[in-house]
C-alpha cells in the first residue's frame, strides 16, 4: 500500500507537511494530558503525531480509507474513525468538552 497516497479532490484534501506550521499550531493549540481531542482530517499524521506525545486522548476522523491502516499502525493508541466528520455525533465520543483541531479539508470549510 502507498503509505502517501495523493490528495483526492472530492475530500477536498490538502496533507499538511510543513513542520514549522505544524509547530505553530500546536504551539497555539497547546495541548494537555488531560484533554480529549477531536482532530478532522489527520491525514499523514502530522499534527497526530505532535499530540499523540501530549499523552491526551485523541479520537481522529479521517473520511479516506486509504489511509486508515497505516495511522492505525503508527498511533496504536489514537482511535481512528473512518467517517465523515460531518456526520458523526460527538456525544458518542464524549459527553465533556472536546477540543477540536486539524488540518480542516478546504471543501467543508466555505
Amino acid at each position: 500500500m502507498n503509505k502517501h497516497p495523493k490528495p483526492l479532490k472530492r475530500f477536498g484534501q490538502n496533507y499538511l507537511v510543513d513542520q514549522n506550521i505544524v509547530k505553530k499550531i500546536i504551539s497555539q493549540f497547546d495541548p494537555k494530558k488531560d484533554d480529549l481531542i477531536l482532530e478532522i482530517g489527520p491525514g499523514r499524521g502530522i499534527l497526530t503525531e505532535h499530540l499523540n506525545i501530549t499523552g491526551a486522548k485523541i479520537y481522529a476522523v479521517e473520511i479516506d480509507k486509504r489511509v486508515i491502516d497505516d495511522l492505525k499502525e503508527k498511533f496504536r493508541n489514537v482511535e481512528f474513525i473512518n467517517k465523515d466528520f460531518l456526520k458523526i455525533n460527538l456525544s458518542e465520543y464524549s459527553k465533556g468538552k472536546i477540543r477540536i483541531i486539524g488540518n480542516i479539508p478546504y471543501n467543508i470549510t466555505s
